[in-house]
């Protein structure tokens, strides 16, 4: 199934005891283009990041955003005791060693950075990279899902169009032999009429008739533009990138309704290529938002 450009995800999860958020966005594009903002303790990893994205996303503007501790107050430090008590047993002993009376104060212990502690623990680059890349998979199942089903509804309306091209062209496939007919005998007629009082050759006037009735001949034409139609409907089930396929696929079906138009020379003809290019248009816009 095709997947749209378009789509959304997101994901939390726990790392190191504070919270690791992530939203995917994307839009329709030509090419590929990412955005990637991280917070500074995942700043190298940016690499990975892109190259994970880029096994999972192949076509589309995208963005990722990643929090971690989800916007919240920074984690403050605790007091740890007994460092504390530590360095003000040493003051003491300090100070009844060097007879100093005056006694031990809370400014004279809080200049030792050593009794202020993290309650969290240092962050490894190993354990950043396998937290993150856990999150966005995550995110990236999800962003999937909804790709997926965006797909399905750009896929039913494809179909729909493509049910319509067939019908035309049969339309057209069915009328033209006759017009073919018709062209001949009434090429026949005009000839006749205009070399009225000559002796006309009855075979080369037929040979005439029929060399300029090829050149109207839209037959190998039908047979090009059903075999896109059927090649772009192939696409429509692979779960594979095919935006560009079929955005090909739509101008080589589009040449082909021109060419048809232009040597059928037939009103009827005509009204069936215009209908052909009206949904030719439908189908433009809307693959132009597959992956």
């Amino acid at each position: 199934m095709i997947k749209s450009m378009t789509g959304y995800g997101r994901a939390e999860s726990t790392l190191n005891g504070s919270r690791l958020s992530m939203e995917i966005r994307s839009v329709n594009n030509r090419f590929t283009d990412f955005g990637i903002r991280l917070p500074r303790a995942f700043a190298s990893l940016e690499p990975e990041v892109k190259k994970l994205l880029q096994k999972r996303i192949a076509r589309g503007s995208v963005s990722l955003n990643v929090t971690y501790n989800g916007g919240e107050a920074p984690e403050l430090p605790e007091i740890d005791l007994r460092s504390a008590d530590h360095f003000h047993k040493l003051l003491n002993t300090l100070r009844k060693r060097y007879r100093i009376k005056d006694p031990v104060e809370l400014e004279d212990i809080y200049h030792f950075s050593e009794i202020f502690k993290s309650r969290q623990a240092p962050l490894s680059q190993g354990k950043a990279w396998s937290g993150l890349q856990d999150c966005l998979k995550k995110a990236l199942d999800d962003f999937d899902r909804m790709r997926t089903r965006e797909g399905s509804v750009l896929s039913a309306d494809l179909r729909k169009n493509i049910a319509e091209l067939n019908k035309s062209i049969a339309a057209i496939e069915k009328s033209a032999p006759l017009r073919i007919r018709q062209f001949r005998d009434k090429f026949t007629q005009r000839l006749k009429k205009i070399s009225q009082g000559t002796t006309l050759d009855p075979q080369r006037l037929m040979q005439e008739a029929a060399a300029y009735a090829d050149k109207c001949d839209i037959s190998e034409e039908c047979v090009r533009f059903a075999s896109h139609i059927k090649a772009f409907e192939g696409y429509l089930d692979t779960a594979q990138p095919v935006g560009r396929r079929l955005d090909f696929l739509l101008q080589e079906i589009n040449r082909e309704a021109n060419t048809i138009g232009s040597k059928a020379n037939d009103d009827r003809i005509s009204q069936l290529v215009v209908r052909i290019k009206e949904n030719l248009e439908k189908m433009r816009e809307q693959s132009q938002n597959v992956e």
